[in-house]
């Protein structure tokens, strides 16, 4: 569905037949405008839905003021994971977004998200002091619906997110990933693949990992049984029963503790799987895997926040689009001893 035009202050100068310096003071109800003419503006705004754009209003409050200031400013929301692999990942996404930002000329600034009651409104207090106008929330897991003000804010979303509405996203290419990996367990002769990753994050990112196995597993082994993935408790115990269970000869998986696990799985019938890392830049080994190019993702994120201010597009879209970022497949040199 097209998307309809922007109403500018021209096009509302025009339909009331006045200026547009005359429209920019009645917006601002300056004093040197009746009240009347200040009311017939505002309805008119209202009726056409034009909206100002806060790009070109801080440019003027600069030049009034004849002094340098950031114009708009972005805000990063970030919640940290537990686990070393996806803190290193969202550490890389945060210094991306921060990197890009500074490139194209805003002051952003990154924290972390307190859960405390009532946090919201502090973190909306702080964004207008500090003149934010576009936000990127990253694995923002409340437990319940954000009290944020969706129509004040350009938005941007990434990870693991269960508290805002459908908002712009961006990632990593989950199928390319999932496909690049399967593709070279092939080349390295594994023919039996498994996925292992927590249910708890799948679960919250609508099982993207789950659904590209398997849309992999059927297109690049069309004759192969049904699809390994492990879905129990993720804990030591539990993994090493399934994988005596389902025999694969290779595991796929996004953190490090699948290594350490399948070291430590003691007498198996046959060989050890080979392991093959999900997001093998996030590890301090060196195993083979997937690359997934995190700090491109933040950049990405900023790259959305400001399009949508120069188009003076803010709140919920109409039409939430998602951009991905692909990786690329590393070597590495570790596997589990056999």
């Amino acid at each position: 569905m097209k998307r309809p035009a922007t109403v500018t202050m021209t096009d509302l100068a025009r339909h009331l037949g006045l200026s547009t310096a005359t429209v920019s003071r009645a917006l601002r109800h300056h004093p040197a405008i009746p009240d009347d003419t200040c009311e017939d503006v505002r309805r008119a705004a209202e009726e056409l839905g034009y909206r100002p754009n806060p790009m070109i209003g801080a440019l003027m409050s600069q030049l009034r003021q004849r002094r340098p200031r950031s114009l708009v400013n972005l805000a990063c929301l970030y919640a940290e994971e537990a686990s070393g692999n996806l803190v290193r990942a969202e550490q890389a996404i945060v210094t991306g977004f921060l990197a890009e930002a500074a490139r194209l000329g805003y002051h952003a600034e990154a924290e972390r998200w307190s859960p405390n009651a009532g946090a919201e409104a502090a973190l909306v207090r702080r964004w207008r002091a500090r003149n934010a106008r576009g936000v990127f929330l990253l694995n923002v897991r409340a437990d319940h619906d954000l009290a944020l003000p969706w129509a004040e804010f350009c938005w941007v979303i990434a990870g693991n997110m269960v508290g805002a509405p459908a908002l712009h996203r961006v990632g990593n290419e989950i199928h390319q990933l999932v496909k690049l990996a399967l593709e070279q367990m092939l080349r390295l002769g594994c023919h039996r693949p498994a996925l292992a990753v927590p249910l708890v994050g799948e679960s919250r990112q609508g099982f993207r990992w789950a659904g590209a196995f398997c849309g992999n597993w059927f297109a690049l082994m069309p004759g192969a049984a049904e699809p390994l993935i492990y879905r129990d408790t993720w804990e030591e115990t539990a993994f090493r029963r399934w994988l005596r269970a389902v025999k694969p000869d290779a595991v796929l998986a996004l953190t490090d503790d699948v290594f350490a696990w399948l070291e430590a799985a003691g007498q198996l019938r046959g060989p050890k799987p080979r392991f093959i890392h999900l997001a093998a830049n996030t590890s301090r080994l060196a195993v083979p895997g997937v690359c997934q190019d995190f700090a491109a993702v933040g950049a990405a994120a900023a790259q959305m926040l400001d399009g949508q201010l120069r188009r003076n597009e803010r709140g919920i879209p109409a039409e939430p689009t998602t951009l991905t970022v692909a990786g690329t497949w590393r070597e590495g040199s570790l596997q589990p001893t056999p």
